[in-house]
């Protein structure tokens, strides 16, 4: 059992031919580039390190990020956007002087933040090749009357709202004092004294008035008597008219019991 063992193992002499380089057996590998063979033969101790000698140092690479220096942002190509706001520069002559835009706007009463904006709107129509003088004065005149008016539309508003909430002030006092009920709320009234006078519970007639006034008062929405209560001198006409058709109905009534009796 030891022999045929001893048949797969290899011999002495057999690995030494093969650990020999450039044998059959072991063939010649190429060398590793940055490396020499006299690295391998001297010690360990005396040999320069390969890592000093790597483009970049491995040193740097392990520089703590507080101490880097940052590396300058990417430029990013000219576009046409930064191209127009580079000539926008101190130097670019107007073809519209900025006292000039001084002086309209205060002919339209701006701001300081509207004149900046219209000395802003000279400086583009400068730019480049620029407008024409004549076109530019134009169109500087028109976007300031297009601001004042805009100015102005709010004061107009205020003084529009101030005059109509005096009419209608004025409009309430009038119907005030030339309220009167509807046909239907008077058919309503005197439906509800009919139906108080006759019955046959009652026993008190002289405060029916109060009576329907106070039902009125729960169901005016029913009803349609909402426009009423809330108001004292429209429920002051609504009391009115309610003693009014309580003492026709209740005339009426007197008079169908003395028919009765006769």
């Amino acid at each position: 059992m030891a022999s045929q063992e001893n048949e797969y193992l290899p011999s002495s002499h057999f690995l030494q031919q093969t650990m020999q380089t450039g044998s059959p057996a072991w063939p010649q590998l190429p060398p590793i580039q940055g490396y020499r063979e006299a690295d391998f033969s001297t010690p360990v101790h005396s040999r320069k390190s390969w890592l000093g000698q790597m483009q970049p140092p491995l040193s740097s690479l392990l520089t703590p990020l507080a101490q880097r220096q940052p590396s300058p942002p990417p430029q990013a190509p000219p576009t046409a956007t930064t191209s127009q706001l580079s000539s926008l520069n101190p130097t670019t002559p107007l073809i519209v002087d900025l006292l000039a835009v001084q002086n309209v706007a205060q002919d339209f009463q701006l701001s300081e933040t509207q004149t900046d904006m219209l000395k802003t709107f000279v400086k583009l129509g400068s730019a480049g090749q620029g407008l024409s003088k004549p076109d530019l004065l134009t169109r500087l005149f028109h976007l300031a009357l297009t601001i004042h008016y805009e100015n102005q539309r709010p004061k107009d508003d205020h003084s529009d709202v101030q005059t109509l909430r005096g009419i209608i002030k004025d409009l309430k006092i009038r119907l005030e004092n030339t309220f009167s009920l509807t046909s239907d709320q008077m058919k309503n009234v005197r439906a509800l004294a009919f139906d108080k006078i006759y019955d046959p519970l009652r026993t008190c007639y002289m405060a029916i008035n109060a009576d329907i006034f106070d039902y009125l008062k729960i169901h005016a929405e029913e009803l349609h008597f909402s426009n009423v209560f809330g108001n004292p001198v429209y429920e002051q006409v609504l009391e009115r008219a309610i003693r009014k058709t309580c003492s026709s109905v209740r005339n009426g009534f007197r008079q169908h019991l003395r028919i009765s009796k006769s």
